[in-house]
């Protein structure tokens, strides 16, 4: 009978193993490689209790003991689905390769872990935040699995900002224990919501609108340097650009609205300007600041400032000579007097633009014009009466004077007067060239341009006005027979031309006898 027992038995496994439905009944699946250690049917009842479908929960918890504290002490995720079966979300024996997890991140809620996400901790993959470098719970870490394990938990991390970001920290060490939240959001961390005011330097005028990295620089670890930073004085931060010309602290003349704009009245009378490298001599002494520290209205003076400093209380002139402040009232006329270049050859600072120091001395020196005679006591505005300078000629200053009236051309003046005197004439006759007869007989000229180009002289000559030297055979026409006892004045008759003006008609003429005579009967 046992034997027949056995045999029957065998039958009936093997019929069952032919069929997969049946087979499952046995044996359901593979386990995930997460369970691979309780494969086999002895193992079965350590998740599955004899009589009930599923997974035991208890069972579960029994070996998953990092989720049995949590859910003890309603903390975490768990917690929240406490009194589900574990099967609900976590299938297995489904293969090795499957994992038990299967869930939809899209659509889970973060906030029922205990941490919701805020800002641009939303936008982070889970895994860039659930990484075994975050693990900070000392049971997660412990729990049995290894490195595997951690891998694939999400339990485990801290909520505060430095166990994640740590590393990313600029401040190191420099606030201790307080808490990122107090300076900084998880919208943006480089946004800082931080009240200066609070800090031992209140942040005022132009200090508010400066980048927080102008002041807070890296130290030689790579950490941004925001303690410890000294403040006493401006100069543990700005360079002083007086170089300890200025007495006093900078609060005495600068605020921090704008360091450029200083009170006058802390300057005015205190101001040491033989200090900086334009000291004031002579004139210059006397002019108030205004006059070369802001935009002028004086025609005769212009102003260029240095770059940066146009809007300050004091803009800083460039100055390079006198050129570069006062307008050139002689338009460069003057640029070398008396072997001397610039201003200074006629002009000093200590006693003013006016008197000049060029005297009789210098004007001969230069070469351009010798004073001498009576252009000695001749005073320097009868000659410089604008700022271009004269003309050497005579005609450029006593041209209103000339008695001559222009009737001697290019006549050098001094061929007959010099600066002694102009009433003292030294003329010699016989060494002056005889002017031309236009500029003496252009009135009674009777020939008007009938002959323009040829020489008075080629006809008349100075003996008598007659055309004594006239050689009509030497013409289109020669004169022969009756023709040569005629008058001149019966072929060359006068006429009128469009002006109203008579004179006498030489060329051209016609030459044929009927022109004359009238025609032949």
């Amino acid at each position: 009978m046992r034997n027949a027992a056995a045999f029957l038995l065998l039958v009936l496994a093997t019929s069952l193993a032919a069929s997969p439905l049946h087979a499952q009944l046995i044996s359901p699946g593979k386990l995930s490689a997460a369970h691979a250690e309780l494969e086999g049917m002895r193992q079965c009842t350590q998740c599955h209790e004899l009589g009930q479908r599923g997974a035991s929960a208890q069972r579960c918890l029994g070996c998953h003991t990092v989720l049995r504290t949590r859910i003890a002490s309603s903390r975490g995720y768990h917690a929240t689905v406490k009194g589900k079966p574990c099967a609900q979300c976590h299938k297995d024996h489904l293969g090795k390769s499957v994992s038990p997890l299967r869930w939809d991140t899209a659509s889970f809620k973060h906030v029922d872990t205990g941490y919701q996400l805020k800002g641009a901790h939303q936008q982070q993959p889970c895994r860039e935040c659930h990484a075994p470098g975050y693990i900070r719970a000392a049971d997660v870490k412990s729990y049995r699995g290894g490195a595997n394990f951690l891998k694939l938990t999400y339990l485990g991390l801290a909520t505060g900002c430095a166990s994640c970001h740590q590393s990313d920290s600029p401040h190191g060490q420099q606030f201790g224990t307080r808490a990122c939240q107090d300076c900084h959001a998880e919208t943006d961390w480089k946004r800082v919501d931080f009240d200066h005011d609070a800090a031992r330097f209140a942040l005022t005028g132009a200090h508010a609108e400066a980048e927080c990295s102008a002041c807070h620089t890296k130290t030689p670890t790579g950490d941004v340097r925001y303690r410890g930073l000294r403040f006493t004085s401006c100069a543990d931060c700005h360079r002083d650009p007086h170089r300890g010309q200025m007495a006093g602290t900078c609060a005495r003349c600068h605020g921090t609205a704008d360091w450029r704009r200083v009170e006058r009245s802390a300057v005015a009378g205190s101001f040491n300007h033989a200090r900086t490298a334009f000291p004031l001599r002579g004139a210059h002494g006397q002019v108030a600041c205004a006059g070369c520290h802001s935009a002028s209205r004086n025609r005769q003076i212009h102003l260029t400032f240095a770059a940066g400093t146009e809007r300050a209380s004091f803009p800083r002139p460039v100055v390079r000579n006198c050129a570069s402040c006062h307008v050139d009232p002689h338009p460069r006329s003057y640029g070398a007097a008396g072997g001397k270049a610039g201003c200074a050859a006629c002009h000093g600072l200590s006693v003013g633009w006016r008197p000049v120091s060029y005297g009789i001395a210098e004007h001969n020196r230069a070469g351009n014009f010798m004073l001498d005679g009576a252009h000695l006591a001749t005073p320097c505005n009868a000659c410089h009466k604008s700022n271009v300078q004269p003309a050497r000629g005579c005609a450029s200053c006593h041209a209103a004077q000339d008695p001559h009236r222009g009737a001697f051309g290019k006549q050098a003046c001094s061929d007959c007067h010099d600066t002694g005197s102009f009433r003292n004439g030294r003329m010699d006759h016989g060494r002056v060239k005889h002017l031309a007869c236009a500029s003496c007989h252009e009135a009674k000229n009777p020939h008007r341009d009938q002959f323009t180009g040829r020489g008075c002289d080629q006809c008349h000559g100075t003996e008598s006005y007659r055309a004594a030297r006239f050689d009509h055979d030497k013409t289109r026409f020669a004169l022969d027979a009756a023709h040569a006892r005629a008058a001149c004045s019966a072929c060359h008759g006068a006429e009128t031309d469009a002006r109203g003006t008579s004179f006498v008609r030489y060329r051209p003429l016609r030459t044929a006898c009927k022109d004359c005579h009238g025609a032949s009967s």
